[in-house]
């Protein structure tokens, strides 16, 4: 187990906590552990993604049964690793995981959450915004463990 894939575990648990914080004292949910893992996936191996990533599905839902919702947050991640390993956007990294990010949070809204961004698109921007921040950041971290 690497130094990397157990600050990235710190990073997630961080998220995980101010995600289920800020939306229980706000109401405003913003997506800080998909920004935690999106952000990870540059920087770990599949394996370790694949630990953290079933790690936020426990701690985002503990009962038996996935919902869709989380299929597609949990598919998000290897989606960026993947796009990273294969080099498929010819930028800097740190541009890369925003443009990746941002991606995941436009696939994930538009998929569950379209009539949302149509109805109110200042929580799309705030959740954005609040998600690009937090991966940058996270992005950062990890990035000067190398």
């Amino acid at each position: 187990m690497s130094l990397k894939f157990l600050t990235a575990f710190l990073f997630l648990a961080l998220a995980l906590f101010l995600q289920s914080f800020f939306g229980a004292v706000s109401g405003i949910w913003i997506d800080f552990a998909l920004a935690a893992l999106v952000a990870s996936a540059f920087s770990i191996g599949f394996l370790e993604l694949l630990i953290l990533v079933l790690c936020s599905l426990f701690v985002l839902n503990f009962q038996p049964a996935l919902s869709p919702e989380l299929l597609v947050f949990a598919a998000l991640p290897f989606a960026a690793w993947f796009l990273h390993r294969a080099k498929l956007l010819p930028f800097e990294p740190p541009l890369v995981n925003a443009i990746a990010l941002a991606l995941a949070l436009a696939v994930f809204y538009a998929i569950f959450g379209a009539h949302l961004v149509l109805a109110a698109p200042q929580l799309f921007l705030f959740d954005l915004a609040g998600s690009l921040a937090a991966g940058i950041v996270i992005f950062r971290g990890l990035e000067s463990m190398q």
